[in-house]
């Protein structure tokens, strides 16, 4: 399968969670759905981690071309790092939007599934520590490693608000993000801080 054709599939999966919610979990209902035998569906995805690893990668990639597009802004020394993470998180959530529910659905059931889903963490991990390296900030050592568990904490508990905020301009997503991102400042004073 092409990667054009793989992300349509994505993008139809997508859909399909966000009209069909918990159902659309489900091989068989999106096997039918997208018109494929299910013997061709367990081919693509031969469990419900390999479809949400898939569906990540699917997102990181969307993602990052949209970045590319004010990377130049991003990467100004003018900014500060803790506004490109703010700006980054913002982003993402922003680009995840059309499909918040889907999003929602496939969140809640990676936690209710937490031992099957563990191999979706690495790509989880993977987003956290490029957001904070692309930051310009150092995630070797001890204070690096800091700085990754205080953000993964922080982009957790804003996604979590996310999904709750009716908000069209996500105003209460913003706010507890940078909420966070200063209180994190003040427990640890360079956390934020470029070497």
């Amino acid at each position: 399968m092409t990667q054009e054709n793989k992300n349509s599939l994505c993008k139809n999966i997508m859909e399909l969670i966000n009209k069909h919610g918990e159902e659309a979990l489900t091989f068989t209902f999106l096997s039918k759905k997208l018109n494929l035998s299910l013997n061709a569906f367990y081919t693509l995805f031969p469990d419900k981690s390999a479809l949400i690893s898939t569906l990540q990668s699917y997102w990181q990639t969307e993602f990052l071309a949209s970045v590319e597009i004010v990377k130049n802004d991003l990467e100004d020394k003018d900014v500060s790092a803790k506004e490109v993470l703010s700006e980054l998180v913002l982003m993402r959530i922003e680009h995840h939007t059309p499909y918040k529910r889907a999003y929602k659905i496939l969140w809640n059931d990676q936690i209710k599934n937490f031992y099957t889903n563990c191999p979706t963490l690495s790509n989880f991990f993977g987003f956290i520590e490029w957001v904070v390296d692309f930051s310009g900030l150092e995630t070797a050592g001890p204070y690096g490693q800091l700085r990754l568990k205080a953000f993964s904490f922080i982009y957790v508990d804003t996604l979590k608000t996310w999904f709750k905020d009716t908000s069209q301009d996500m105003t209460h997503t913003s706010a507890l993000l940078n909420k966070r991102l200063d209180q994190a400042e003040k427990i640890f004073p360079l956390i934020w801080e470029r070497s």
